[in-house]
């Protein structure tokens, strides 16, 4: 099992992880984030029934993330229970944001590595050696209210000295459109961030 090691990172290994890595990423919307990440080589994917059982927790993760990004559309049909729906989301957000703090505290997460991420393949910043073609698990934790990992395999098609590129493989249509979505989310609040 191998755990990749947290390396600082200059401005300029930065930069080369932010751009976009269209030939393993399909020119597809992606976004880049500072999370926990497990990333080991196996030597063939699971069998069909396991992987059932890892997408369909994956399809869970991931219909949690997108429901918790949700915001109150303000109607005029609703406009007067608007002020308490905001309330009631402001709560359950802070009992989700103690809750995940209590978990966290009894799991060890690994460490924190730039990913930069699309719905067919990641880059991940690393200062472990991956051969191009070895399969992997990865798991991201990209939640912080959700101490539980994504949990996806690919192949590696790409290495160079601080950046591995991962073609996720294997993805059932389902989860691929939950995935979309979190993309899509995720790189609209980067764009939001940068103006």
């Amino acid at each position: 099992m191998l755990l990749l090691s947290n390396t600082s990172q200059s401005h300029e290994e930065s930069d080369r992880v932010s751009n976009l890595r269209n030939d393993t990423l399909g020119g597809n919307l992606s976004f880049t984030a500072s999370c926990p990440l497990h990333l080991e080589v196996i030597a063939d994917y699971p069998a069909a029934v396991d992987l059932q059982v890892h997408y369909a927790a994956n399809e869970k993760l991931l219909k949690a993330s997108n429901a918790l990004q949700e915001h109150i559309i303000d109607t005029e049909d609703y406009a007067e229970l608007a002020p308490e729906f905001a309330r009631l989301d402001n709560k359950v957000n802070m009992i989700l944001e103690l809750l995940s703090l209590v978990i966290a505290e009894q799991i060890e997460l690994p460490p924190s590595h730039t990913v930069q991420m699309s719905s067919v393949a990641l880059a991940v910043h690393s200062s472990l050696s991956f051969s191009p073609g070895e399969k992997v698990s990865v798991g991201i934790y990209f939640e912080p209210t959700i101490p539980r990992p994504l949990q996806l395999f690919g192949e590696v098609m790409a290495v160079d000295e601080w950046v591995t590129d991962i073609k996720l493989d294997s993805i059932p249509a389902s989860m691929a459109e939950a995935l979309e979505k979190l993309v899509f989310r995720r790189h609209r609040r980067e764009v939001a961030a940068r103006s």
